[in-house]
């Protein structure tokens, strides 16, 4: 594999920090930004390269893996079937509300609800104001079973 740069050639060993300095983009934007660069790369060496990058392995990895927020960990649900319910802490607003009570309904799609304390009624509040009306009652809820959770209230 040779390369050339600036209509110099370009020792094989300095072909991966080409890849480093195009940002390992992947090989059609690297073969790109070579010529914009007027550096003479084959589409062979820079396969050849990538293969070879650790860095560019794992972006490629990260890149199949499909994200939670887009249904990844629950698709064993269909749409309404199943929520998962949580809180998050925040920093305190000026109306009091430092809690968010978050809803994922397996759609990838996050309601939020912001509360004052992560409480059972604020959760039922929550569920009730933000998101039963729109999307209709689940057949189950899924929680890390904090006290907020599971009691009576809940349960019943």
């Amino acid at each position: 594999m040779l390369a050339y740069f600036y209509w110099q050639r370009v020792p094989e060993k300095e072909e991966l920090g080409i890849v480093r300095t195009a940002g390992h983009q992947g090989r059609d934007a690297i073969y790109k930004w070579a010529r914009d660069q007027e550096v003479d790369l084959t589409m062979d060496s820079i396969s050849q390269v990538i293969h070879d990058c650790e860095s560019c392995a794992a972006i490629k990895q990260a890149k199949r893996a499909k994200p939670l927020w887009y249904g990844g960990r629950r698709s064993k649900y269909k749409y309404g079937e199943a929520w998962q319910i949580d809180y998050i802490t925040l920093p305190q607003t000026r109306q009091g509300q430092r809690y968010v009570l978050t809803i994922e309904a397996t759609t990838g799609w996050l309601e939020t609800y912001p509360v004052p304390h992560a409480t059972a009624r604020n959760t039922i509040l929550g569920l009730e104001k933000q998101v039963l009306w729109r999307h209709g009652t689940p057949e189950r809820i899924e929680s890390d079973n904090g006290t907020h959770f599971k009691n009576s209230l809940i349960n019943n």
